[in-house]
């Protein structure tokens, strides 16, 4: 993509959600994930009662069946069900395998940190900017002040820093 066309995105939360979507949007546009937290992803480090499954076995439409109202998600399953994600993993260097509950994992051995950071290490590796709670404060702080100025209508002297 041309750099005329290329987009800053911003991202709001570092969630697994989030760093997928950094992923994917990294390759086209200078992403920027804004976390309150210390770093990415935390809640990958507090696996459940039943592991750290990232998704199950189901593909494709018996995955999308499986939402409601029926259809919902079908055409973003169809686009990236759970073979797409476990292929993503595989890409990182994770290895996965279904469990007997049908349910996917990291290989046995693979703790929750290294998938975390290898899912870092390919974001950072993308340009992917990462700004802590500090600096989303900061930008909260400014965009208050941009508020108020612009009910004020003196919108032009702070407009630098939202930008």
């Amino acid at each position: 993509m041309s750099k005329t066309t290329q987009k800053n995105i911003a991202i709001i939360g570092g969630g697994a959600s989030a760093m997928m979507l950094a992923d994917v949007l990294s390759k086209f546009h200078t992403v920027t994930i804004y976390e309150k937290n210390n770093g990415l992803g935390n809640k990958f480090l507090v696996a459940g009662k039943g592991g750290f499954n990232f998704t199950n076995s189901l593909a494709g439409t018996e995955l999308a069946e499986k939402y409601y109202p029926k259809g919902f998600m079908q055409k973003a399953i169809l686009t990236f069900d759970s073979k797409a994600l476990r292929k993503w993993f595989s890409e990182l260097g994770i290895e996965t395998f279904i469990g007997t509950s049908g349910r996917v994992f990291p290989k046995r051995g693979i703790k929750p940190a290294e998938v975390l950071n290898k899912i870092k290490e390919k974001l950072h590796s993308q340009n992917v900017i990462i700004c802590n709670y500090n600096f989303y404060f900061i930008m909260k702080f400014y965009f208050y002040i941009f508020i108020f100025i612009k009910a004020n209508k003196l919108v032009a002297i702070f407009n630098y820093y939202i930008l």
